[in-house]
């Protein structure tokens, strides 16, 4: 388990037990290794994610090896600006002194001795330099790695606060644009209480209302009002206040479903009642309120802290370390010369080990003067080399240090940029909040304005809702009835049957007549529209009465009724078949009974052919699909077959342009030589005719001898 400290280049490593715990443990455990309190802690993953105390460690990984640590951030650090001390590293005094005491030694086996133990430490000590300069290389890309981890927390930050602010300029446009909407709202806000307080409940909500506490909140606002003054209530629902005409207006207590013994209770108590804490008086001051808070510059004076805040994520030069990488580069180049010169200090130290050795064994003092002088000029290299890994360890140092400043400085920045994020994040949440607050309060005033409308619909929802169940339970009812009847004779003959065959052998093969029809219904069939409360055609007439503008919406027609034919159960339970002659023959004009079941049978049969046909079609359809989809792989093994085919020919055709442009050059290779023996050839053939002609000359003058 490590953690590495950034700005200092720091590696801790702890107990793997810690990974068991939670991170707030861990940073307790950091308190006492670090020595950084927890709340100027801050812990990052490889990912640029804060560590949350509440959660277990191992909810962000197990493997947080040396090459992937967590990285520790001290807040100290960063507020005062400070670092540890840096000590450079220098070559022990007592090299030089008993190097010194080599030199004005004569030759001895002590002093030989002495060289090879001088030289076991210059070894020793070379290696320990070269550690502590691969540590300084590993903090130093740890610190890069752990800048990294930085810059993608600060980027998870700053798009959380843009998501936020982008929900603000939502909310706010939405707002603007509604912004008519709303003042119509809260202009009509005093008709619609008005509306809701002429509104009576249903004579069947009042019952329900009577046995629940409910009641006594209703009876309770009706006496405290909540700041709905009379003239928003409007006037006394048991008068009969005049309309502008001077004519008389339908009144809620004057329906006969409001008898003197009733207790009027309108739309406005319930709503009331709802929430008694706050009053609908208060709602409009809220949104009146906000509609003045809220205006056009509104948006822009706030987005001026949003520019301030990106523009302080895009300082220049802030978020790239330039030059880092070509310096680790650098570094590792300059670690493995310190190797090589590690390897020549362990070469010089075993080759003076090794003849001190030898010398010791064989006792030869001859060579004792020639040893002595070769130790020390490997002494003098040992200790010239060790002196030149000792700087090359400063300059990493030196590095480390200059890295950790930089660091430190945007630290610092990245501090300052998360402080104005928080702030601003934490304004505009706030902003966002109370817009979307005013945005319900306005919604809840849009339910006020459509309540009316809304709350005749119900009513006369309910009221349709009841008459269908009213004669769907009526007609389940008789279907129950008529299908019960129908299992009791079909139960009766299949007893009478299983009695007539009971005991025989034959009953083994006939398993399958022992079972019975179930029962056709359960009990939840009926179970229903229980809680709907009746409203008949009377209230819903006196309800148009009373708001002319919703009596389109409150006229209801005739209900259709549910028609279902159910076939009549046969009483008589025959146990034999009755023979032709004694069957009684049916009156004159009326169907007998086997005819209605011969034409179900019929339809039956009917419905059976069509289901087969249609379910031969269906396994042809599928069939021809199955047949198009092999096709279509067949077709697609073709087209890859004749796309390698092509690839071939094309490599084929390259291979044949190479012969063919071969052939040409060896062509012209022949065309030339066979110029050259054209030319021969044609000497040879005036030589041979000169001396044809000659023999021809001499052949004839001898014949003319």
């Amino acid at each position: 388990m490590n953690v590495f400290l950034v700005e200092a280049g720091k590696l801790f490593q702890l107990d793997t037990g810690v990974l068991t715990k939670r991170v707030c443990d861990l940073q307790s455990l950091l308190v006492d290794v670090a020595d950084i309190p927890i709340d100027k802690q801050v812990i990052l993953s490889r990912d640029g994610k804060a560590l949350d105390s509440s959660q277990p460690l191992c909810s962000y990984g197990t493997n947080f090896s040396v090459d992937n640590p967590l990285f520790l951030f001290s807040k100290s650090n960063i507020e005062c600006n400070s670092l540890p001390p840096y000590i450079p590293m220098t070559l022990d005094s007592k090299f030089a002194d008993r190097l010194d005491r080599y030199h004005s030694e004569k030759p001895s086996c002590d002093i030989l001795k002495f060289g090879a133990e001088l030289a076991e430490d210059y070894k020793a000590y070379a290696n320990h330099i070269l550690a502590n300069t691969g540590d300084l290389v590993r903090d130093q890309q740890l610190q890069r790695n752990g800048w990294d981890s930085v810059i993608k927390n600060l980027d998870k930050v700053a798009s959380g606060f843009d998501k936020r602010v982008n929900t603000f300029k939502e909310l706010y446009n939405s707002f603007v644009a509604n912004k008519d909407k709303y003042q119509e709202m809260l202009a009509q806000f005093d008709a619609d209480v008005k509306t809701l307080s002429r509104t009576p409940l249903a004579r069947g909500i009042t019952d329900f209302l009577n046995d629940d506490k409910l009641m006594d909140s209703i009876r309770c606002a009706k006496q405290q009002g909540l700041g709905i003054t009379e003239s928003m209530r409007g006037p006394d629902p048991g008068d009969s206040p005049r309309s502008v005409t001077g004519e008389l207006t339908a009144s809620p207590r004057r329906f006969s479903i409001y008898t003197s013994n009733t207790e009027f209770i309108s739309l406005l108590d319930w709503v009331e009642a709802q929430d008694p804490q706050n009053s609908l008086h208060s709602l409009v001051h809220q949104c009146t309120r906000a509609m003045e808070q809220v205006n056009q510059c509104f948006l822009p004076k706030a987005l001026e802290d949003v520019d301030k805040v990106s523009l302080s994520l895009q300082t220049p030069g802030m978020r790239d370390i330039k030059g880092l990488e070509e310096r680790l580069s650098q570094l590792n180049q300059l670690l493995q010369r310190m190797k090589s010169i590690k390897e020549e200090q362990n070469t010089h130290a075993y080759t003076i080990t090794k003849q001190q050795e030898s010398f010791m064994k064989s006792g030869d003092i001859s060579v004792l003067q020639e040893l002595y002088s070769s130790h020390k000029d490997f002494l003098s290299n040992l200790h010239s080399n060790n002196r030149t890994l000792l700087e090359f360890y400063n300059k990493f140092s030196n590095a480390k240090k200059e890295l950790s400043q930089n660091l430190l400085i945007r630290l610092t920045w990245v501090t300052h940029c998360q402080k104005s994020i928080y702030t601003y994040d934490g304004k505009f949440t706030m902003l966002a909040e109370n817009l979307l607050r005013v945005k319900r309060r306005f919604q809840i005033l849009e339910q006020i304005n459509v309540a009316p409308s809304l709350y005749c619909k119900c009513l006369k929802e309910v009221y349709r809702r009841g008459s269908f169940s009213k004669e769907y339970k009526k007609k389940v009812t008789e279907i129950i009835e008529k299908m019960e009847a129908q299992r009791h004779v079909e139960n009766e003959i299949r007893a009478d049957f299983s009695n007539s065959i009971k005991g025989h052998f034959l009953t083994s093969l006939f398993k399958a007549l022992d079972s019975s029809p179930p029962i056709f219904a359960s009990p939840n069939a009926m179970n229903f529209d229980t809680k709907l409360f009746d409203v008949d055609k009377e209230e819903l007439g006196q309800m148009a009465l009373l708001f002319p503008e919703f009596a389109d919406m409150l006229q209801v027609g005739e209900a259709a009724p549910i028609v279902m034919e159910i076939q009549e159960p046969e009483h008589t339970v025959p146990t034999m078949a009755v023979p032709p002659q004694e069957a009684a023959s049916p009156e004159a004009g009326e169907p007998s009974r086997q005819d209605e079941l011969a034409r179900e049978i019929e339809r039956n049969i009917k419905l059976d052919l069509e289901l087969s046909h249609e379910q031969a079609m269906n396994n042809e359809y599928e069939a021809q699909i199955k047949d198009l989809n092999r096709s279509n792989t067949d077709l697609r093994g073709t087209v890859a077959a004749l796309e390698e085919e092509i690839a071939k020919f094309k490599e084929s055709e390259k291979q044949f342009q190479k012969v063919a442009e071969d052939a040409r050059i060896e062509c012209k290779s022949f065309q030339t030589i066979a110029c050259e023996n054209e030319k021969k050839c044609s000497a040879a053939e005036v030589t041979m005719v000169t001396m044809v002609f000659m023999v021809t000359i001499n052949m004839t003058s001898c014949i003319l001898q």
